[in-house]
């Protein structure tokens, strides 16, 4: 629909519409407003207020950000594999209004563009392209009479189905229903349209709109004032312009000399061409444990981050004897603040390298990485695809350029107690584990 002609339209009939507040008011002359326009109101209610309010408007078109350049290339090498596919899979304990629930998705599909994309080329050059209307895909299955095993499995086929980026949709919510307070709930998405921060901030929204879809009205959420594309067009500034050779000089120095390539002992050959096969492997650290960990760091004068980074280097050492070792880890990319309501691809992956030659003691050793975090910290800005294009790393088939191992330490991004976290407005969940790769 086009918004601005509905405005036009409204005018027209001497309908008045203005912003106040964050809420969109109305005021009808007699015989009010029709069904038809009601709905286009409420369905529109986020495009509208921005347009009265005089926010920017979104581009329909623009290009890819380097990470996003990355994940598209793979794409086309490799269309059938759901190697990124990504999201996050919750099994509801209570009942689920379940056309409430739906509209609560279809409303986060309008509210971030990202929900909306989809991704062509023109003469070799990908850009991607933001549908006005986008109907979320959500569908529901009846799980009756299934044990937790089949639910399992079933989750994970759904979530390793692959995505067309080209004609999308690129997000799915399923809906498993066993009976009436018991259903998974599965949001897929490919990842280049996302990360682990906005599938936290996606849940963190829904939060608030599935209780007010429940009551038949909007979630009162502030408006973004910030797209993904002004993030790309910030990339863009930082690759073109002088930032861009004072991040280039630190990563050249710090990834200087021959880059070892890590030769972690495997039961059979690395194949030729990268499978992605794999396996998560979960587990748990006691409290009491857990609780010695964050007592150690605090007083090595480190995070809880670069404890499990040092024991990780530490186990990669054991493992091949090597000394020089790099290790990958992602950034959020999320470096001002305007990008912290934006869903979108913002992960960013650093490059570690530390030393253990001379059999160093571990506090010794966490004071090197204190420091080799504290530099990438202030350098993780320049974009990973863009770092191996000007290194040019020897290139194995089957192989990631530049790291073989990585290290990650996520946590969510809401406030409150576990308890909070765990009841999404209303729906009491838990997370269900898909022994995704």
């Amino acid at each position: 629909m086009n918004v601005v002609k509905f405005l036009e339209e409204l005018e027209a009939k001497e309908i008045k519409l203005w912003v106040e507040n964050t809420k969109l008011l109305c005021e009808t002359p007699k015989g009010g407003l029709t069904e038809t326009e009601r709905a286009k109101l409420k369905h529109h209610r986020d495009e509208i207020i921005a347009l009265l309010s005089g926010k920017k408007e979104m581009p329909s078109e623009y290009p890819l950000s380097p990470g996003q350049n990355a994940l598209w290339l793979i794409y086309r090498l490799a269309p059938e594999s759901p190697a990124y596919n990504t999201g996050v899979a919750l099994r509801i304990r209570s009942f689920v209004d379940i056309p409430a629930l739906c509209r609560s998705f279809q409303r986060l599909t309008d509210r971030h563009p990202c929900l909306r994309t989809t991704f062509v080329e023109k003469d070799g050059i990908p850009f991607q392209k933001v549908h006005e209307d986008r109907d979320v895909s959500f569908h529901r299955r009846d799980a009756s009479g299934w044990d937790d095993d089949r639910l399992r499995n079933e989750v994970r086929n759904a979530h390793q189905a692959v995505f067309n980026l080209e004609n999308g949709p690129i997000m799915r919510v399923s809906l498993f229903s066993r009976s009436q307070e018991d259903h998974a709930l599965l949001l897929s998405m490919h990842h280049i349209i996302t990360d682990g921060w906005s599938i936290w901030l996606m849940l963190d929204e829904l939060r608030q709109i599935y209780p007010a879809e429940k009551q038949g009205v909007q979630a009162d959420l502030p408006l973004p004032k910030f797209f993904y594309a002004d993030y790309v067009r910030a990339q863009s500034e930082i690759i073109s312009g002088p930032e861009s050779e004072k991040l280039w000089a630190y990563w050249r120095e710090q990834l200087s000399g021959d880059l070892p390539a890590l030769n972690l002992p495997t039961d059979r050959p690395v194949p030729p061409v990268q499978t992605y096969n794999g396996l998560s492997v979960p587990f748990e650290i006691n409290r009491t444990l857990a609780q010695k960990l964050t007592a150690f760091s605090r007083e090595q004068g480190v995070t809880q981050y670069m404890t499990l980074l040092g024991a990780f280097y530490t186990l990669l050492h054991r493992y091949t004897g090597q000394e020089d070792i790099l290790v990958g880890s992602p950034l959020t990319g999320r470096d001002r603040a305007e990008w912290s309501g934006i869903a979108g691809y913002f992960v960013n992956i650093v490059v570690l390298r530390a030393d253990i030659s001379n059999d160093p003691l571990f506090p010794d050793f966490l004071a090197q990485i204190r420091g080799i975090v504290s530099g990438v910290m202030k350098h993780g800005r320049y974009p990973f695809p863009l770092l191996v294009r000007k290194l040019r790393p020897d290139r194995e088939s089957g192989r990631t350029p530049l790291i073989r191992a990585a290290f990650a330490l996520q946590t969510p991004q809401q406030s409150g107690s576990p308890e909070e976290i765990a009841n999404i407005g209303g729906l009491v969940t838990e997370h269900l584990d898909m022994d995704h790769y």
